[in-house]
């Protein structure tokens, strides 16, 4: 009898494990940072089935604590990662300012992508620069094929977003700090063959992008 019950209980979690595949087919998953613990959150996402991730409410996270158990780097599975600040710029002072932008840094460097990523989205960050997996990029995510960035309004650069070999599409839009873009884009090296659309707008600061090198400067 005892191990009837045992066999039907395994069987009810194998049929458990099947809904949840079934019902995690299209692999889209939105996460809230405002809601419960975003570590907890994420680490409990490695049993499911998902490829699209969608982070938003990122400004509510005010500890990084349990983040080493949350992290996104493992997972092959994920392809693509949107993740969203809302911040309520109107009613912050330059210390309030000061404050987000360190928490915002913090934040997104506790999320780091796994290597499989092709397509990244960041919108409303608060930074005024990235963390280090940002500025080696093509070391982090060599398979970035899609890169947007979204209401940035404090950066005041680039990472070195053309090093990515793969990079065929750059989204860039409300970044009004941003005045030249090129070298700081290229790095030291690379001129991210394979892209073919850029795409600006209220960039209005922006005086120059410099798209074209020299033999003599690519070496």
């Amino acid at each position: 009898m005892t191990i009837k019950i045992v066999e039907a209980e395994i069987s009810i979690v194998g049929e458990h494990e099947k809904l949840r595949e079934c019902l995690n087919l299209q692999g889209s998953f939105e996460l809230d940072g405002g809601i419960g613990d975003l570590w907890t959150q994420i680490a409990q996402l490695e049993r499911t089935l998902y490829h699209d991730l969608r982070i938003k409410g990122l400004e509510n996270i005010k500890h990084l604590e349990g983040a080493e158990q949350g992290k996104l780097f493992g997972d092959s599975k994920l392809t693509k990662l949107s993740l969203g600040w809302q911040h309520d710029v109107s009613s912050m002072g330059k210390h309030a300012d000061a404050v987000a932008s360190a928490n915002d840094k913090s934040v997104l460097a506790k999320l780091l992508p796994p290597r499989s990523l092709t397509h990244l989205e960041i919108g409303g960050y608060m930074g005024i620069d990235f963390p280090r997996w940002m500025l080696d990029i093509s070391s982090y995510l060599p398979h970035l094929t899609t890169i947007y960035l979204d209401g940035l309004k404090e950066c005041d650069c680039l990472p070195p977003l053309g090093r990515l070999p793969n990079l065929r599409a750059l989204l860039l839009r409300g970044m009004p700090n941003i005045k030249n873009a090129g070298r700081e884009f290229y790095g030291d090296y690379g001129s991210c063959q394979k892209l073919r659309i850029i795409y600006l707008r209220s960039m209005d600061s922006l005086e120059e992008w410099w798209t074209t090198r020299s033999s003599a400067e690519e070496g």
